[in-house]
């Protein structure tokens, strides 16, 4: 069996096998999964957008969908815990490098404000509402976020094609409505980014090191370690011989 630092992921033929219906852990575990897939790629496409040439209205979008999955995340994994005793023994067994991952990830929702900046927990779920539901007409928020863009240039591309149609004007709006809150506050966009971005890392580590401890007890046919030869270090002989000691290999 390869060591821990050797795996770089499994193989198992039946799904049923290694997360099995009836049991409340696999159902959480494969839920974590989905929702570290949704995070992840969210947050990649996040943050290779805002260093790219990507069109702002594309990066306002991921901002919304990464801050819906985060909170939708965070709720499920508080949730989880709170209410299932399977969940909660789980977690109480955990190494103590996931449960510290798993605490900072949680943490974040509870997070005091600092420096007049708005709780990590707003932003998220006002996120996670434009997300999900547009806004409705007497809310503040839209009213300020009009003002905010009345004196800007508008522009409606309608097209000859079916995907022609974009109307930026309402791009600048929905960006003010990311920015901004009831209170008519603005978030520091650079600081909110970082903060999704460390609690992406977080949720990731707690998930690898939660699956792997969840999977180590699998044995046999059901479940088949997969490991991948890394790449010889930057000027490194390519063949170093037996007596050289192996690379280590990422986690």
């Amino acid at each position: 069996m390869p060591s821990d630092d050797e795996i770089t992921g499994y193989r198992f033929e039946r799904i049923g096998d290694v997360f099995p219906a009836d049991d409340p852990l696999a159902r959480y575990l494969v839920v974590v999964s989905m929702a570290l897939n949704d995070v992840t790629w969210a947050t990649k496409r996040l943050l290779e957008g805002l260093e790219g040439d990507a069109p702002p209205y594309e990066n306002v979008y991921a901002l919304r969908l990464a801050g819906s999955h985060m909170w939708e995340m965070l709720k499920f994994l508080s949730g989880s815990e709170k209410n299932s005793p399977e969940v909660a023994a789980f977690l109480d067994g955990l190494p103590e490098d996931a449960r510290e991952y798993y605490r900072s990830a949680l943490a974040r929702l509870e997070a005091d404000p600092k420096d007049g900046a708005r709780p990590f927990k707003a932003s998220l779920a006002r996120l996670r509402d434009q997300f999900s539901h547009y806004t409705d007409l007497d809310r503040k928020e839209l009213m300020c976020a009009l003002e905010a863009v009345g004196d800007d240039e508008g522009l409606l591309h309608v097209g000859e094609r079916f995907g022609d149609f974009r109307a930026l004007y309402a791009d600048e709006v929905a960006g003010q409505l990311a920015y901004r809150s009831e209170d008519d506050q603005l978030v520091d966009l650079e600081a909110f980014v970082t903060k999704i971005r460390n609690a992406t890392n977080d949720l990731m580590r707690f998930g690898q090191l939660a699956l792997r401890e969840y999977l180590r007890p699998i044995a046999g046919d059901k479940l088949t370690p997969v490991t991948a030869e890394l790449p010889p270090a930057p000027d490194a002989d390519p063949d170093p011989g037996d007596d050289a000691e192996p690379s280590p290999s990422a986690s």
